[in-house]
This record gives C-alpha cells, structure tokens and sequence, in this order.
C-alpha cells in the first residue's frame, strides 16, 4: 500500500480541490473520484509480478501466502517464519 500511496503523491494523481472533501466534522476525506485514482493504483501494484529465488509470484499472492503462515501459526501453532525481501 505505501508503493501506492508515494506513486500518486508524487505523481501528483490526486489533489485537493478534485479529490478531498472537508466534512461537517472537520475531518478530510477523499472522495469518491479519489478513492477510483487510489484503488486503480493500488491494484495495479498488487497484480505486479516480484521475483524473489526462483519464485515469482504477485505481491497480493506473496500476502495471502503470508496470512495463511499467520494462521497457521495461531490455529495449529506452527512456526511462524515471515517472509523476508531480499534486494
């Protein structure tokens, strides 16, 4: 998700007259338009393909594989080794 996040930041994809509301609250929220631009963004980053010794596998691949370890880890207390990115 950081990936994302710093890809339209300094992209400049979003910005805060198109893609943020203030509420009544105070808060700031990204709007619907925004949240297109991130979500588009976000999907394309997890489909991206890494290869890490011999296996390549996508980064939302690479995530489910490592909650299934996490669960693993707490249902049938296996041992948990997390994955490590190596560059």
């Amino acid at each position: 998700m950081d990936r994302s996040i710093f890809t339209v930041v300094n992209r400049r994809m979003l910005n805060a007259r198109d893609h943020f509301q203030v509420n009544e609250d105070g808060g700031v929220y990204m709007n619907v338009y925004g949240k297109q631009i991130f979500l588009k963004e976000l999907e394309s980053k997890m489909n991206l393909v890494q290869s890490d010794g011999g296996k390549s596998m996508t980064y939302l691949s690479r995530i489910k594989e490592e909650i299934g370890k996490i669960n693993r880890m707490v249902v049938k207390g296996e041992e948990y080794t997390p994955y490590r990115y190596e560059l």
